[in-house]
Formats: structure tokens, C-alpha cells, sequence
């Protein structure tokens, strides 16, 4: 019992660390930092499970939000070819993915004035 309750508390503190990544890179993103934020984003994508997941909708995000839309649609092909994948979900992903460029955008326009890097 007592390794089993290890394993859940080691398995918690790496989700909270992953989602923390992903928080740092959405700040980077704001700050216009792209490939630092990619690299976050990259780090936390290796925790797996549902930190993994949603890391692959921020990398889109951050792509797209920095112009960089023939690697946002190349990773989106890549990340839509998954065996099973329903429109649905799709759907979904992409209305997460917008949101994340509308949130970045935001927080950017109060901070700097303006909702794009310059």
C-alpha cells in the first residue's frame, strides 16, 4: 500500500510540474519568445498522458499565433492523422487551439498594446 501511494504522490507532482511547463510557455508566448515557448512545450510533451495531449494544442497554438502557419498546419496533419480520431474531436481541438491564440492575444495587448509580437 505504501508503494502505491508513492507512486500516485511521484505521479501527481509530474503532472503538476508538466502543467506548469505548459503555463511558462503560454507566459513565453506572450512575450513573444516562440521557440523558447516551443521548447517548453517539447519538454512537457514528454510526460506523457493527458500533459502530452495537451501540449501538441499549445504547440499548434504558439505556431499559429507566431505566423508560423505552414508548421502549425503540418503539425496539425500530423497530429490529426491519429488512428480513431473523430471529427468531433477535431472540432474540439481546434476551438481549444483558437481560444489559446485568443488568450495569448489578449494578455499580450495588455501588456505591451498590442495583440502581436512587433
Amino acid at each position: 500500500m505504501v508503494n502505491f501511494i508513492k507512486v500516485v504522490f511521484l505521479i501527481a507532482v509530474a503532472a503538476s510540474i508538466s502543467a506548469c511547463a505548459i503555463g511558462k510557455s503560454i507566459k513565453l508566448a506572450v512575450d513573444c519568445q516562440t521557440d523558447e515557448a516551443l521548447q517548453v512545450i517539447d519538454e512537457a510533451a514528454k510526460g506523457g498522458g493527458v500533459t502530452a495531449e495537451m501540449a501538441k494544442l499549445e504547440r499548434e497554438a504558439v505556431l499559429r499565433d507566431a505566423g508560423r502557419i505552414d508548421e502549425a498546419e503540418a503539425y496539425r496533419a500530423q497530429r490529426e492523422s491519429k488512428p480513431g480520431m473523430t471529427e468531433k474531436e477535431k472540432t474540439e481541438a481546434q476551438e481549444s487551439i483558437l481560444k489559446t491564440i485568443e488568450d495569448i492575444r489578449k494578455d499580450r495587448e495588455k501588456r505591451t498594446g498590442s495583440p502581436e509580437c512587433r
